[in-house]
């Protein structure tokens, strides 16, 4: 065979610094792209483009206005995404050393990258989202100064009938709805799972959601000013009819209200209280987002919609491939059940198909539920398993509950179950991020494993790999909450078996069981085997494959293109032969809504046409290539490599490991009980320099600033410090994987919501709570632990023990989630304290021998009666004095409370009477038409009575107090002994010691809380 021969089998490869330097380049193109396509955005308000610019665009184009806006603000956006696929498509044949341009690229961005916002709405901000956000808020309002600006100049003169202000608010209600329709334009880009965009500024799928998010908030804010100022326009001239107007050739009225409705239920249903509680609902909402883009369009009209169109086509491209991928089925080549019931399934996956570390993969399985699908870590490699995708399910609710009772159900082999998946959605950096750093720790809880389980599994593949580089020495923190949970470890080897043994690759495993002392020796769930299914895959099942085949960026980009360019087609000939030969260019005679709803069919038909014809070219090839890929039908193993562990004992446990392929996995791992990992301690102990921290559905808890600031390089630290241990999120390659309720287990019901913590801080007991959430990770056990602790008494009143207070406590937090699942109205959070104490002090009385006379209690009201305490305090050495007020339900309730400081008062009977005639108005304030007055003052009561004439000094306020009781309607008046009486006596006593006048309305002050508690016991 000769040289000719020979090359023709040969591929030009670029040099290094050759491809680098090309990527460099079409990285600067987009960027000098997109900051002229801002610029523009920026001129377009001002005299220079509407006068100099816009026509001469015009006459370029041929196309009007709608070609202007085509070409300015609609071109550079899908240059930039096609610019985006070539640079991803180069990044991905790209070669060098990843550890030498993570170094380089840290350096450069530390400081950006740093958090300088953590709390708040806006969530965890770095320095340069900050600077962009800030920025951009000052486009936004530049945008709108500029518009109105120019607007106002123009009302050289009004309407007959109008006033100049009204003219004046027209304009400006108008062009709020420009500065929107500039928000809009950002909105889709961050939700398109697979646009080249996201990769190309660093940001995945997860992480592009926030700012969905800002900008979503942003324009319904916007969106919401501008139509309550059309509506008060309307209502001010006398035209409020224009609200029902659906005008021919101009704005719709109509389209733009019920635009505007469907964004306020999107808006409504994503606050995270009700996202957070009623997933589904707003899941399901959000689809409304379909007839909010219809209806805007048509309340636009075509040439303005166009500065929206970037985003929405190109979701629109995106939505219709994660359709069409998600309509098939997939491979399923067998799956693992492990005891304490997770479930691996394996897919078979194309070769073409390369995914990176902590990649997540959307699952339906349609014989479970055919609407519902989930998010999972993947936790294969694609470089140690190059035809197997593998994702771990973990059994904590209803729907993986059903497919562990499916899988489980399966024959061992020879059995079938139908799935599909979207995805797998990947983070831009890959691996580079792990083999920056000299040491890497990961620290996991229960099913949080499962993202670093595809890291450790792709550092093994580099480690047996690499010839000369350095590895990371690795570190697996993973907390289990019992032993059985120690099979989670099984998953760090393939189903397939694998490539394991490196001696290059330092790997460290410390696990924690929680809730154990000491290993179980009667319970052998950690000795039984996995149970392995393997299935018998359907001629029509195919490999999860790229949903646009190999080279899937190029073939993006080229998707993007045709479907626009057959778009600009469609409309250029419905512009040509249909609506020219009406309208003549003149805007005015051919309807808007036909204009509008033509164009948008024309882009539906586009983007469905062209992504259809490129996915079933992919799909047939893919076909071929899956005649490839055999289904193996294996015996199941006998016993899986953690499983064959034994036990020695002691608080770290040595297990040996009589599966050879993972012999180093289980001298690497050593077992801990009966405590949580000392991660202080553990961080202390690593002595690297550059050291990296992956966190997973971690507890609650906050770091220690001062101790990872002085470990750690800056931008490693800034990342540690900013992970929310308490929250759930994605930022940069930290990992979570939260339960969707947000309450992992009982301890975080009990001890750690907003609710509970309420509860703990009004009864001055946090200090104990807090420290005994750092036992463990099971609610019963830290009550046990509660329990052990000395006795002690509440630094408050009334004198109980804090024990059977917090053990209270958590039954009526249990009690209140109970009733909130049966959709039972429940308390206020403030009363649940009362509540609380009063159960308590119910229990010490009534095991005390001491009783107490009732005569001497204060009693509830009759029923559909408000209970009013009124008391007053004179001092004849001051000549000052007070009044107060308290007013309860028929159950005891605290409905208010004042009291009045008095600075001059002339004797005992006139304060008194002050308290009876200030309450009584105070009580009528309420709306109540049935009141019991109580006072400790029998001349008081026998005045307002009627038992005794008025001829004191205090005549006249005893009037005041007959002509309130006649407006509230029926006032019983009623005497009670002092000690009936105490906590108005304490409020006036309080409104003397303040020399001032309070009132409190719903929640009472902490001062009267003790002897409220104390009212309303029944023993």
């Amino acid at each position: 065979m000769d040289d000719r021969t020979l090359g023709k089998g040969r591929k030009c490869v670029p040099s290094p610094s050759a491809a680098a330097v090309g990527r460099s380049a079409v990285l600067l193109l987009a960027g000098v792209v997109f900051v002229g396509w801002l610029m523009m955005w920026a001129m377009l308000p001002t005299r220079t483009y509407s006068s100099t610019w816009a026509p001469k665009l015009a006459a370029l184009t041929g196309f009007g206005k709608q070609g202007i806006r085509i070409t300015v603000y609609v071109f550079p956006v899908l240059f930039v995404f096609v610019v985006a696929c070539v640079y991803l498509h180069l990044q991905q044949q790209k070669g060098g050393d990843p550890n030498t341009q993570r170094r380089t690229s840290t350096r450069i961005a530390a400081a950006w990258r740093r958090p300088v916002l953590v709390r708040g709405p806006l969530g965890i901000v770095t320095g340069i989202e900050l600077a962009v956000l800030l920025m951009f808020m000052a486009l936004l309002v530049w945008f709108y100064y500029a518009y109105v600006t120019v607007e106002f100049s123009k009302l050289l003169r009004v309407k007959p009938g109008q006033k100049l202000w009204q003219a004046e608010l027209e304009k400006a209600a108008k062009r709020l709805g420009s500065v929107g329709s500039l928000c809009c334009a950002l909105l889709f880009l961050p939700v398109a799972r697979g646009s080249s965009l996201l990769p190309l500024v660093g940001l995945t799928s997860e992480s592009g959601i926030k700012y969905h998010v800002w900008l979503g908030n942003m324009a319904m804010a916007i969106f919401t000013a501008h139509g309550l100022c059309y509506v008060f326009f309307w209502a001010s001239t006398d035209q409020i009819h224009l609200m029902t107007k659906w005008a021919r050739t101009r704005a719709s009225n109509v389209a733009g209200e019920l635009a505007l409705l469907c964004g306020l239920a999107m808006w409504a249903t994503a606050l995270p209280r009700i996202r957070r509680r009623m997933f589904e609902l707003f899941f399901y909402a959000h689809h409304l987002y379909i007839p909010f883009i219809v209806f805007s369009a048509l309340h636009m009209g075509v040439t303005v919609f166009c500065y929206v169109l970037p985003g929405v086509f190109l979701f629109a491209v995106d939505r219709c491939l994660r359709f069409l991928q998600s309509r098939a089925r997939v491979r399923l080549v067998s799956s693992r059940l492990l005891p304490s019931g997770a479930v691996e399934l394996n897919f078979a996956k194309s070769r073409c198909l390369r995914h990176n570390p902590t990649s997540t993969l959307f699952v339906n399985v349609p014989c479970v539920s055919r609407l519902q699908w989930h998010p999972f870590s993947v936790t294969s490699s694609s470089s140690l398993e190059p035809d197997t995708l593998s994702i771990v399910i973990k059994n904590r609710g209803g729907w993986t509950q059903k497919l562990y009772e499916t899988v489980s159900s399966l024959p061992p082999s020879g059995g079938h179950l139908g799935v599909s998946v979207e995805g797998p959605y990947s983070p831009a950096d890959g691996v580079t991020p792990f083999l920056a750093h000299d040491s890497l720790v990961m620290i996991s809880g229960g099913i949080g494993i499962t993202p670093f389980i595809s890291v450790i599994r792709e550092l093994v593949y580099q480690s047996a790999m690499a010839e000369t580089a350095s590895m990371p020495r690795l570190l697996l923190v993973c907390v289990f909450r019992t032993s059985a949970e120690l099979d989670m470890l099984d998953l760090l080897v393939p189903a397939s078996g694998g490539l394991y043994g490196s001696p290059s690759l330092d790997l460290r495993i410390e696990a924690y069981v929680t809730s154990e002392s000491e290993p179980r020796t009667g319970n052998d769930a950690h000795k039984r085997p996995c149970q392995q299914v393997w299935f018998k895959p359907w001629p029509s099942d195919a490999p999860v494959s790229p949903a646009l085949g190999s080279n899937g960026w190029l073939w993006l980009g080229a998707v993007v293109s045709s479907s626009f360019a057959a778009f600009l087609l469609l409309v250029a000939a419905l512009q040509r032969f249909y609506i020219y030969p009406v309208d003549r260019d003149s805007n005015h005679v051919y309807p808007w809504a036909a204009r509008t709803m033509l164009n948008l069919l024309f882009l539906g038909v586009s983007v469905a046409g062209v992504t259809g014809a490129a996915f079933l070219w992919s799909k047939r090839r893919s076909a071929r290539e899956a005649k490839k890929i055999k289904s193996v039908d294996g015996p199941t193993p006998a016993m899986s490599p953690v499983s064959l562990l034994h036990w020695a004992g002691g608080g770290g446990v040595e297990r040996e490991l009589e599966s050879l392929p993972a012999q180093p996995l289980a001298q690497a791992t050593n077992v801990h009980f009966g405590h949580r990992p000392d991660l202080k301690k553990m961080l202390l102990g690593i002595h690297d320099e550059n050291v990296g921290v992956m966190a997973s559905d971690m507890a609650n808890g906050t770091w220690d600033e001062v101790l990872i600031t002085s470990l750690f390089n800056p931008v490693d630290a800034h990342r540690i410090i900013q992970i929310p241990l308490h929250l759930h999120g994605f930022d940069d390659f930290v990992a979570w994987h939260p339960n969707r309720t947000g309450a992992e287990d009982i301890r975080h019901l009990m001890f750690l919501c907003s609710n509970a913590r309420h509860l703990w801080t009004k009864m001055g007991i946090t200090n104990i709570i807090d420290q005994a959430i750092q036992v463990d990770r099971s609610g019963p056990a830290i009550l046990e632990f509660i329990l052990s602790l000395p006795d002690l008494q509440l630094e408050m009143p009334p004198i109980i023990n804090f024990k059977q207070v917090i053990a209270v406590g958590g039954w009526y937090l249990w009690w209140i989630r109970r009733k909130v699942t049966h959709n039972e109205s429940i308390p206020p959070p403030w009363r649940w304290a009362l509540s609380v104490l009063s159960i308590s002090s119910n229990h010490q009385r009534g095991t005390s021998l001491v009783r107490i006379s009732p005569e001497a209690k204060w009693c509830k009201p009759d029923p559909r009666f408000i209970k009013l305490n009124v008391d007053a305090a004179y001092y004849s050495d001051e000549g000052v004095g007070a009044t107060a007020a308290i007013l309860r339900d028929d159950k005891g309730n605290f409905l208010g409370a004042q009291c009045k400081f008095i600075p001059v008062a002339v004797d005992a009977i006139t304060i008194e009477a002050l308290a009876m005639r200030d309450g009584l108005i105070f009580a009528n304030s309420f709306g109540s038409n049935r009141v019991e007055a109580e006072s400790d003052s029998l001349q008081v009561i026998n005045y307002c009575d009627g038992q005794t004439i008025w001829w004191d000094s205090a005549a006249a306020i005893f009037t005041e107090c007959l002509d309130t009781s006649t407006s509230i309607g029926k006032v019983v008046y009623k005497h009670c002994y002092r000690s009936c009486n105490q906590v108005a006596h304490m409020l006036a006593h309080f409104s003397y010691c303040n020399k001032t006048s309070f009132s409190w309305l719903d929640e009472p002050p902490d001062f009267i809380v003790s002897k409220l508690v104390d009212d309303v016991n029944i023993i």
